[in-house]
């Protein structure tokens, strides 16, 4: 098999053309080449490939080629096509469970109920791929090339600071959407900000909201709110326009008030507090606390950012929170303390919430029209083992969940870091504040939510979306997944944990589903099918976060044992088994929280160990 490398003019991706004869000669294939109407330059010496080539020896080739040496950081996995039409498809990580025609096939059999015939295997390499579609070998074919990520995400593999002044345990971790900060709720009932442009360095302390565990921090899809919610039954709002002085000031070692708050910050300062210390009274950046439920916050969802609606020149988002008293409440984000709804429904206490972009599979969308890619719906998870389905329109109650037989302890959604990046694409660029239009941060916060889903740009409305998918995780050893637009049925069950799963996580393009357990091992599924892919084991105690990648590749894990393993699911072979690609100690306690930035340049953890660790290549 003779391999030549074709260049075409105001193209990213290149055509291969592959030969194979047994009987061709030398000057055959030289006279092929010469007459191919496709043949432009040569760019590389002819390279013998046998007809049993893989995927992975071709991508390998391909970023050899490059400049991109395969087994370094900067390689670019890749998808190769034959003649537009047969992919070639990868053994080791069973792709073939990941490709979309495989949750229509599976849509289409459920709608019309009719017999499929079987799925034909992976094929992994090119003669394999060739003899199904009876295609001949001894002509020309076509084999053109695509990347599968935009870029390639290194994998941390030290700790870069180590960011101390929490006097508690470290519970909570968020990076802002643009990737410059990072949030750290903790048990001494501040929320500390770090600047990841000045390498971790303190940049403010946010405190006087709270008064006992801070459990949840959460930045909205613009980055321009942070909201936090604890033990105390409030949930604190704050704004990063206000920040710079109150930033500064603790900085500095000086209050914004008077003298005598200069000296007290000075002197907490001089203490220990190695971050920024803001008066505790009333700090210039706290909008408002939200006063309402009766028991512990345990969870906070933003509104999408291209559901919302824009008010004098920036976003107003609504906020929903759930609470141990059984409770979701809706909040108004920019008046602070407004409770635009209270719903109730559930009998126990509700441990995970979040707000769905909206959209049932069909096209369409947009922010007008009353269509039901607008209509995001608010779901939330309970302990009484039923998740709710609300309405953020009226707050009505849509529809409830039933299939799990103990606690419902998280939720995730296929969109989800589309969701929270909002206008922010992977690079950190663009985005914040400002008013909705196609051109604007509402527009581009839609194409990138349309994307999530497979479809195209907003401008093509009736390009097909894929259904939003909603995972939930529970103490009866199981994982659901759910078309909650479609149905109240899951179609999906996933087992083989033998713990109860404590987090779940849908890689950012949503084709992978990540579930961490009590049982100290981590599950790979297809996100579209519930396919089993792989179990990642490692740790020695239970796992208690999971965090992925951007470029969905890399997957973080923060255990019980006080390490955090890194995992590249495209490492993993097809009997289901994967190594540990770093091992990251350096933590004296547990790990309960993780976070990778969403531009891809590190991660963090926070531990019971008081200290907030970042991570870098």
């Amino acid at each position: 098999m003779l391999l030549n490398k074709d260049e075409i003019e105001g193209r990213e991706r290149s055509t291969w053309r592959f030969i194979e004869s047994a009987r061709a000669s030398r000057s055959t294939s030289r006279r092929r080449n010469k007459n191919s109407r496709h043949q432009k330059k040569k760019t590389g010496p002819q390279l013998d490939v046998p007809s049993t080539v893989t995927q992975q020896q071709l991508a390998a080739l391909v970023n050899d080629l490059k400049g991109t040496p395969s087994g370094t950081a900067d390689a670019l996995p890749y998808a190769f096509f034959v003649d537009g039409e047969l992919q070639l498809l990868p053994a080791s990580t069973l792709a073939a469970e990941d490709d979309d025609a495989l949750a229509a096939a599976a849509a289409a059999k459920k709608a019309t109920r009719k017999a499929k015939p079987p799925a034909p295997p992976p094929l992994a390499s090119l003669g394999a791929l060739l003899s199904a579609a009876r295609r001949s070998v001894e002509g020309a074919v076509s084999v053109q090339y695509r990347p599968q990520a935009s870029f390639r995400a290194r994998a941390v593999c030290r700790c870069s600071a180590s960011l101390a002044g929490h006097t508690d345990a470290v519970l909570a971790l968020s990076f802002s959407p643009d990737g410059r900060r990072l949030a750290s709720g903790s048990g001494d009932s501040t929320v500390r900000l770090w600047s990841l442009e000045r390498q971790g360095s303190p940049e403010a302390t946010l405190q006087g909201a709270h008064a006992g565990w801070v459990l949840a921090v959460s930045w909205s899809p613009c980055g321009s709110l942070l909201a936090t919610a604890g033990m105390d039954s409030v949930v604190g709002i704050w704004e990063m326009a206000k920040l710079g002085g109150a930033g500064a000031a603790g900085r500095k070692g000086k209050g914004a008030a008077s003298a005598a708050s200069a000296a007290s910050a000075s002197a907490a300062s001089a203490a220990s507090a190695p971050s920024a210390s803001v008066p505790a009274s009333q700090p210039s950046c706290l909008l408002g606390v939200c006063k309402g439920h009766t028991k512990w916050v345990t969870s906070v969802a933003w509104e999408p950012a291209h559901l919302s609606s824009p008010a004098k020149g920036s976003f107003s988002p609504r906020l929903a929170t759930g609470s141990k008293d059984g409770t979701v409440r809706v909040w108004d984000a920019r008046r602070g303390r407004r409770c635009l709804a209270t719903m109730a429904g559930h009998r126990l206490a509700v441990t995970s919430v979040v707000w769905g972009g909206g959209g049932g599979g069909s096209g369409g969308g947009g922010n007008g029209g009353g269509s039901e890619e607008e209509d995001g719906r608010i779901f939330s998870a309970s302990r009484d083992g039923t998740i709710r389905v609300w309405c953020p329109k009226n707050y009505t109650l849509v529809t409830e969940l039933k299939g799990h037989g103990h606690w419902v302890n998280a939720l995730a959604l296929s969109t989800g870091f589309a969701l929270r990046t909002g206008a922010f694409d992977h690079e950190g660029k663009g985005g914040g504040d400002g008013g909705g239009g196609e051109q604007g941060p509402q527009g581009r916060a839609l194409a990138r939510y349309r994307a999530a889903r497979g479809g195209g740009s907003s401008s093509s409305p009736s390009s097909p979306l894929r259904p939003e998918v909603l995972a939930s995780a529970s103490d009866d050893f199981t994982v659901i997944l759910w078309h909650p637009h479609a149905s109240s049925k899951p179609f999906a069950r996933l087992t083989g944990h033998s713990a109860p799963v404590t987090a779940v996580s849908f890689s950012p393009d949503g084709r992978k589903l990540a579930t961490a357990s009590f049982d100290k091992s981590v599950r790979l599924w297809c996100g579209l099918t519930g396919k089993y892919l792989a179990t990642l084991r490692g740790h020695v105690g239970a796992v208690y976060a999971l965090a992925w990648a951007p470029d969905s590749r890399l997957l973080l894990s923060g255990s019980k044992d006080s390490t955090l393993k890194v995992w590249d699911s495209g490492a993993a072979t097809a009997d289901g088994r994967c190594k540990i690609a770093v091992d990251l100690p350096g933590h004296a306690d547990e790990v309960f929280a993780v976070d990778w930035a969403p531009a891809g340049g590190g991660a963090a953890s926070g531990s019971k160990d008081r200290l907030v660790r970042l991570w870098r290549h």
